[in-house]
């Protein structure tokens, strides 16, 4: 709720003058009136250089055993790290206040075959909503680069889930691990794509910042993922 105060100009530049401010030549009191702003009022936030995803990182189990290069397998993990710290209850609605480090166990991650219209690349996908999260966990997608990831035979684009995955927050930075895999029959099968292709995380347009700035731009690392 704002106020307005209106003022003599005669008596503004009076006390401007009287305190040895001196007024510019172009300035020019065009208006009577003055406006304040009541103290339930939050002043506007912004963040230098915006809020956005600034590194992206697709890495292969190291333990307890070493995993297949460039193959999506349980210890699996997906970082994505933004340029700053990340304003939680936008993640999860039953975050309610920003601690040092969040975690969800029991979370389905699922690789979309060919993304949602089954023409795009595959994509990194939370699935099912965690019981935790009402109205569920706003990540976005990572695009991996390629359709191979996932496959299915016939004319069928069968996705391949990994169940008992975790996400944890903590900061500016997500970590998802990979948990295990269900794939044949309803599910597609798991392919290794020992090339190099990049891979671009796109942000859930929810995601805000501590101070409450609204997320923009992608993350992209080039390599062989996962």
């Amino acid at each position: 709720m704002s106020r307005r105060l209106r003022v003599p100009v005669a008596i503004v530049v009076a006390i401007v003058a009287s305190a040895g401010v001196a007024l510019a030549a172009t300035l020019a009191l065009t208006s009577k009136s003055l406006t304040t702003f009541s103290a339930d009022q939050a002043a506007p936030t912004t963040t230098a250089g915006g809020f956005t995803p600034s590194s992206l990182v697709l890495a292969n189990r190291a333990s307890p055993t070493a995993g297949t290069s460039g193959f999506a397998e349980s210890g699996d993990t997906v970082t994505v790290t933004f340029s700053h710290a990340i304003k939680q209850s936008s993640l999860c609605s039953n975050w309610t206040t920003d601690l040092a480090s969040q975690a969800l166990t029991g979370v389905t991650v699922t690789i979309d075959n060919d993304g949602p219209d089954n023409t795009l690349n595959d994509r990194v996908v939370i699935g099912a909503s965690p019981a935790a999260c009402t109205g569920g966990f706003q990540f976005g997608h990572v695009d991996l680069g390629s359709k191979g990831f996932v496959t299915s035979t016939g004319s069928s684009f069968k996705d391949v889930p990994f169940t008992g995955s975790q996400i944890d927050v903590t900061g500016s930075t997500i970590k998802i691990t990979l948990g295990t895999s269900a794939t044949g029959g309803t599910n597609g099968e798991l392919n290794p794509i020992s090339s190099q292709t990049t891979a671009v995380y796109t942000p859930d347009s929810d995601i805000k910042s501590s101070t409450n700035v609204a997320v923009s731009g992608t993350a992209s690392v080039t390599g062989v993922q996962l």
